[in-house]
């Protein structure tokens, strides 16, 4: 669950928005994690894209890094952290449609299981390729 003190930034809204959260409590290196969702388009119905993307940086550091090298441990505390940013935003904005950009060496379906494991996903019906999965809401 996150805390409101550690939340360092948040301007999110139908029109997308970031949000900043410290993450210096999970380990003494780490500072800041920024989630981020951009409209990248529009539906021929008239429903916005979202894309998503985080970023993570150390103490003292603005520019972004790689957490890869960090032990399993440390790596599933930031993304418990993650996944309740993500579960804000769909609760808080209610997107409709949501695409997320798998960057290898993560197979999809393995990213996907996680999403499904950490986020509320039953209005949504999910469309996935080689390197993306996408989030549709269901009409009501």
């Amino acid at each position: 669950m996150l805390e409101a003190a550690r939340t360092r930034f948040c301007d999110w809204s139908k029109a997308g928005g970031s949000l900043e959260y410290d993450i210096s409590y999970l380990h003494p290196d780490w500072d800041i994690v920024i989630q981020a969702y951009e409209v990248r388009s529009v539906t021929h119905d008239g429903k916005l894209v979202y894309a998503s993307d985080f970023t993570l940086y150390l103490a003292g550091s603005a520019v972004p890094v790689d957490f890869s090298q960090y032990p399993k441990a440390d790596k599933q505390r930031l993304w418990s952290v993650i996944f309740d940013i993500k579960r804000k935003f769909f609760v808080e904005v209610q997107p409709d449609v949501v695409e997320h950009f798998i960057k290898a060496p993560y197979q999809v379906e393995t990213r996907l299981a996680l999403y499904r494991l950490h986020l509320d996903l039953q209005d949504y019906d999910v469309e996935q390729t080689n390197t993306t999965f996408t989030f549709l809401r269901r009409g009501e």
